[in-house]
C-alpha cells in the first residue's frame, strides 16, 4: 500500500478464498503481466496490514478480524 494524498491510497490488490490460496492479482497489459493496483479512499479501508502463511494462505487470526469487521459494517448498514 503506498500513500496517494492525504485521503486516499494505492493499493496492490490480492485475490484468493477464505480457506484457499492468496496470490497477487496480475492484469495484462500488451506482452506484460503487472500487479493490479488502484487508488481508493482511506475511509473504505477495513483491514491495514496481514501477513500471510509460508503456504500463502489467510492466517485464522486475519480471517477472524476480517469476519468481524464485515459483520459490524454489516450491521451498521441497516
Amino acid at each position: 500500500m503506498e500513500r496517494a494524498g492525504d485521503d486516499n491510497v494505492t493499493v496492490a490488490w490480492l485475490k484468493g478464498a477464505w480457506k484457499g490460496v492468496w496470490r497477487e492479482w496480475m492484469v495484462k497489459k500488451g506482452k506484460s503481466c503487472l500487479r493490479y493496483k488502484s487508488v481508493v479512499p482511506l475511509r473504505s479501508l477495513i483491514l491495514w496490514d496481514f501477513s500471510l502463511t509460508s503456504k500463502g494462505r489467510l492466517r485464522r487470526s486475519t480471517i477472524d478480524e476480517l469476519r468481524k469487521k464485515y459483520e459490524e459494517l454489516d450491521s451498521s448498514s441497516l
